[in-house]
């Protein structure tokens, strides 16, 4: 299907009848006076005609001239030929791979620069009605640029572009190249080093053909798969695992490093040798003290290393700080702190009643109060064991007012809330209680555990969590089964229910109420008692669940809402700031580069509790480099990619300049 630059410019065909008039006018010529005729060739009878007008005689010469401006008419219009009906231009659309494993120095500088420049060679060929859209293509793809017509954009868009460290998202990015082409024929265009893999039930828009550009040249790296610390016999050992995912065999050596306030301090190197595909470990034992470790490629040809991130690897020895718990225990504490020292993972401290004023302000993570209420509230977490009869004090919804004494009958988890941490894997079968505290649950609490009443009717439509419930005095002003309510009948199934155990969150923190005091039931006796108070610590001061483990760059953890936290935020190795939170629940943390990382809450005026999040860098999708295409389907493999229209007119130039030249010679002999 042909197409036109400049039109316009085929008025020039004017030309041709100009031309064809030249040769019907009768040429007109001065008269001269000569010596003689003899030795002249004898006149064309038209130069003899008298008429103005003669009749057109075909001459060779006549064909070449209308020829030759017919191609510089058609040259000066600028034709374009569009093979496959693209009549409206080529929308091509590139997803560019900026994932770790583009980092790889085997193509000079990097393989992601070298992307790049395909990118633009394809931004400098676009046909005049061409359009670019460049979609970054890493755990979050996004549109660069859209439907670029021109070089300059594309050009700005990449501009200081570099790739991510971890993983890229194919399947993500598929879905924004669709929303992007809509339902327009588009040519999709994969620049990538391979190591990736297309959704199972993928297919191509209607009119979209797709096709890849590989970039890299070898996959020769040496990683370090992790640095795991742990003990033996009360030593601290450090073990590094080396992994050649190249094709030759390779030795160097590791050398690991201890991080703390006075800088590294160097621990040794050992050496290594390591085949093809294979991994060797090396371990230290009796390491010293330090606030992390880490461990480092050294000695290595750097032709057999390309990738530079996995070169190194990160460990904290613990989790950071425990928290710190603190128990008011007017009576019964004593079993209480039995579990809380069991439990290994916090920091506990007593205090009586009468001295919790002096050390209310400690900044403990926790505080639990047994068989005893203070006139004001801590911040964050509170645990109440017991509570005493009375209103609830520190302002409405911090603790539900206990309104009178009852006699429990037996427990059992709400309906619809046995999978609340807090419940998990406790049986409440074989817990009995004597005597407990009526409560009257406000907004935002949620009852876990009931037990029936003496002499109540149990509500309609049965109990779900979060429900408002009767519990309340009996009419008369005594308590079912109180000091002066006598003896209670038994409850049954159609008694009224009371809570037991209540929860609440919001974002002063988390609270919980256990409705009677220890001693008054057989609750420290029964296996149900550890691990009810493990998940009531565990889900009362949450921690974030990554510092132990291992996180990768571009993996997302979500972060529970940490108490006395104000605000969170992430700083990389490179001093970068992530806010997490406000606004609150915090946002997942999302670490983007390899190396030790500090998670930092902001407590009430101004406290930093720093902990130490380390990040491993390597993947083993990424860190295995050699180039590969991606795997495409018959139908998508075996398609024609869609052709961008041509220019035409440098083959007209060329050949007017043919006939110029075979014009001039016709003309020379006469012909």
């Amino acid at each position: 299907m042909p197409l036109w630059e400049a039109p316009g410019a085929l008025a020039l065909g004017l030309t041709l009848p100009a031309i064809l008039l030249l040769y019907l006018l009768r040429r007109r010529r001065p008269r001269r006076r000569v010596s003689s005729l003899l030795l002249w060739p004898p006149a064309p009878p038209d130069q003899a005609a008298n008429a103005p007008w003669q009749r057109l005689r075909p001459r060779l010469i006549l064909w070449l001239q209308l020829a030759l401006a017919l191609l510089l008419t058609l040259a000066a219009a600028r034709p374009l030929w569009a093979g496959g009906g693209l009549g409206g231009g080529l929308h091509r659309v590139v997803l560019l791979d900026a994932s770790g494993s583009m980092r790889a120095t085997d193509v000079d500088p990097t393989r992601f620069a070298a992307a790049v420049a395909a990118v633009r060679e394809m931004a400098a060929d676009l046909g005049p009605r061409d359009r670019l859209t460049v979609i970054r293509m890493d755990s979050e793809p996004q549109v660069l640029v859209a439907g670029a017509t021109g070089t300059r954009p594309v050009a700005e868009a990449l501009a200081g572009q570099e790739p991510e460290y971890g993983e890229a998202d194919l399947e993500a990015a598929l879905a924004v190249a669709a929303a992007v082409t809509g339902e327009e024929a588009a040519e999709w265009v994969l620049v990538t080093d391979g190591g990736l893999s297309l959704p199972p039930d993928f297919a191509p828009p209607p009119g979209v053909r797709l096709r890849q550009v590989t970039v890299g040249s070898h996959g020769r790296n040496v990683a370090l798969t992790g640095l795991q610390l742990g003990e033996s016999d009360g030593r601290l050992v450090a073990q590094v695992g080396v992994v050649n995912l190249g094709d030759r065999p390779v030795a160097g050596r590791v050398a690991l490093v201890g991080l703390g306030p006075g800088g590294p301090a160097p621990l040794g190197s050992q050496p290594f040798a390591v085949e093809p595909g294979e991994t060797a470990y090396l371990t230290w034992p009796d390491l010293p003290p330090a606030e992390a470790f880490r461990a480092e490629l050294t000695g290595l040809d750097p032709g057999e290393n390309a990738l530079a991130h996995d070169d190194s690897a990160v460990a904290v020895p613990s989790a950071g700080d425990r928290p710190r718990v603190l128990l008011v225990a007017a009576e019964g504490g004593g079993f209480l702190e039995q579990v809380l020292l069991a439990h290994g993972g916090v920091e506990v401290y007593r205090v009586p009643p009468e001295d919790y004023a002096g050390v209310a302000r400690g900044g403990f993570d926790l505080t639990i109060f047994a068989g005893w209420r203070p006139e004001a509230w801590p911040a964050g977490s509170v645990l109440v064991v017991g509570p005493p009869e009375g209103a609830g004090s520190g302002g409405p919804g911090v603790l539900p007012p206990a309104v009178g004494s009852f006699l429990p009958g037996p427990l059992a988890p709400v309906p619809g809330a046995e999978g609340h941490p807090v419940l998990r894997h406790v049986d409440w079968s074989e817990v009995h209680v004597a005597r407990a505290q009526a409560l009257a649950l406000g907004e935002g609490w949620q009852p876990l555990v009931v037990a029936p009443a003496a002499g109540s009717a149990a509500p309609a439509g049965g109990l779900g969590p979060g429900t408002a419930l009767p519990t309340g005095p009996s009419p008369g002003g005594a308590s079912p089964g109180g000091p002066s309510g006598g003896s209670p009948a038994a409850g049954g199934e159609g008694a009224a229910q009371h809570p037991l155990l209540a929860v609440q969150e919001d974002r002063g923190g988390r609270r919980a109420v256990l409705a009677f005091a220890l001693q008054d039931s057989d609750l420290p006796l029964r296996p149900a008692f550890p691990v009810l108070m493990a998940n009531l610590i565990d889900w009362l001061v949450p921690r974030p669940p990554v510092l132990a483990g291992d996180l990768r760059p571009g993996v997302s953890v979500p972060l529970p809402p940490l108490p006395l936290a104000e605000a969170l935020y992430l700083e990389d190795p490179e001093g970068r700031r992530q806010d997490l939170a406000p606004p609150w629940p915090p946002a997942p943390l999302t670490p983007r580069m390899p190396g030790l990382h500090r998670l930092v809450q902001v407590r009430a005026g101004g406290q930093q509790v720093v902990s130490l999040v380390p990040v491993g860098g390597y993947l083993p999708g990424e860190s295995r480099i050699a180039p590969a295409a991606v795997p495409l389907p018959d139908e998508i493999a075996g398609a024609r990619p869609a052709a961008s229209p041509r220019p035409l007119w440098p083959w007209l130039v060329a050949a007017a300049l043919i006939l110029s030249f075979a014009e001039w010679w016709v003309d020379a002999r006469g012909l």
